[in-house]
């Protein structure tokens, strides 16, 4: 059966993110950088790209509360990407009895009602082959879809009804370790916050890597909106590391590009990087590298003609603690 649950951690979860980060992802633009900074304001583009970088990588390790009724199973956490992705994987649907349609496109849908108001509406499209290969398992296939959909839905009273759905889509599956999936959100959310846009998830089990390639995922909170079209690798092993890459906007709309010196080793108490170097470059050559430490981020300001290793100016950067 599948799982009655919700995101009523999302709104918390991203508007938090939104208040932290106040910029995000930049718009894709193929022109590269427009924005620029100097020795006395590279700081705050920084602390703005070093909010993005915690937002993204921590969250999961931060917001761990349990979301839905968990009545089928485990509680689902739809607040974070990975969560979303669980649930996804977690749905089951049961093979068709009608041998002779098995080859058509079939769709089962099943509604629940939320424990204080509206309902939750699964629905699942798949296709079965005639003859059914070594492997296979229903609702996995590439073009396999899952969508959620929620009407006014809300587990208790201090809950903001949640609206709107989104879609995940099997590019590829070989395992639930191993697989590609597209997650698109249609004004998915409260009245307060809303996501929409696309993250495509790709997950290699022999490397244990997760890679996050946002397409302009979207989320708006009251009057302000962030936008991100940068990519998270993720890699497990003795440490957890992530990579950023892309074009990263500031809060006044100027882009930088931004890429991954060294990738961030992420803790695993508590998900923060205690490695690792993160490069921004504006439209004149400048860069600042966000360096990430025990305890917070230092960064340090390099105009386009210094090729020493020593930066023109530098600082003390975000704390994680912040």
């Amino acid at each position: 059966m599948m799982r009655r649950t919700l995101c009523r951690g999302l709104c918390g979860a991203a508007a938090g993110m939104l208040i932290a980060c106040g910029g995000g992802g930049g718009g894709g633009s193929d022109d590269g950088p427009s924005g620029n900074f100097s020795a006395t304001d590279y700081h705050l583009t920084a602390d703005l790209a070093a909010a993005s970088v915690l937002a993204s990588g921590s969250m999961d390790e931060q917001l761990e509360q349990a979301l839905g009724d968990g009545r089928d199973g485990p509680p689902v956490h739809l607040h974070t990407i990975a969560g979303v992705r669980s649930f996804v994987l977690s749905t089951s649907v049961a093979p068709p009895s009608d041998r002779e349609q098995a080859q058509l496109t079939t769709s089962v849908s099943e509604t629940s009602s939320c424990d204080h108001s509206g309902t939750l509406t699964i629905r699942m499209t798949f296709e079965v082959p005639l003859v059914i290969p070594p492997g296979f398992v229903l609702g996995r296939q590439a073009g396999d879809k899952v969508k959620v959909t929620a009407d006014d839905c809300a587990f208790s009273a201090g809950d903001r009804p949640v609206n709107g759905s989104f879609t995940a889509t099997f590019v590829s599956y070989v395992d639930d370790d191993d697989y590609k999936l597209s997650l698109s959100f249609d004004r998915f959310g409260t009245d307060i916050l809303q996501l929409d846009g696309t993250v495509r998830v790709t997950s290699v089990g022999t490397t244990g890597s997760m890679t996050l390639a946002y397409r302009g995922l979207t989320a708006t909170f009251e009057d302000s909106t962030v936008t991100w079209h940068h990519s998270v690798q993720t890699e497990s092993g003795t440490a957890a590391q992530a990579s950023f890459s892309g074009e990263f906007e500031s809060a006044d709309g100027a882009t930088f590009d931004w890429a991954q010196a060294q990738p961030f080793v992420l803790s695993p108490a508590t998900g923060y990087p205690t490695s690792g170097v993160l490069t921004l470059r504006d439209a004149q050559g400048d860069r600042v590298e966000i360096v990430a430490g025990a305890e917070g981020f230092t960064y340090n300001f390099y105009t386009a003609g210094n090729t020493s290793s020593t930066p023109t100016a530098t600082m003390q950067g975000r704390l994680y603690a912040d």
